[in-house]
């Protein structure tokens, strides 16, 4: 996991010091997908600490519920930016 983020963190780098305007797809698609890992990530943690036991499920609903809801946004969000980045080729 932590070679993931330094690779992410690198490329991030390489992206924004290049012409914005030439990579300015690429860097929304990266954008977006290191959103999605993140809120994916979230969810694999509320998962963990409801079964714990550390938190009564009852008060984890909502979380759950939001980041799930966030995770479809960002997920149909990255989906459109690829077919647009596809399409601009």
């Amino acid at each position: 996991m932590l070679a993931t983020k330094f690779l992410d963190r690198a490329r991030h780098q390489r992206l924004t010091m290049e012409k914005p305007e030439e990579r300015k797809a690429e860097l929304i698609l990266f954008t977006r997908s290191v959103v999605l890992k993140e809120l994916n990530e979230t969810s694999v943690w509320l998962r963990i600490i409801e079964r714990s036991g550390i938190m009564k499920a009852e008060l984890l609903i909502d979380i759950v519920q939001e980041n799930g809801d966030l995770c479809k946004i960002f997920a149909a969000s990255l989906k459109t930016a690829r077919t647009r980045h596809q399409n601009d080729k």
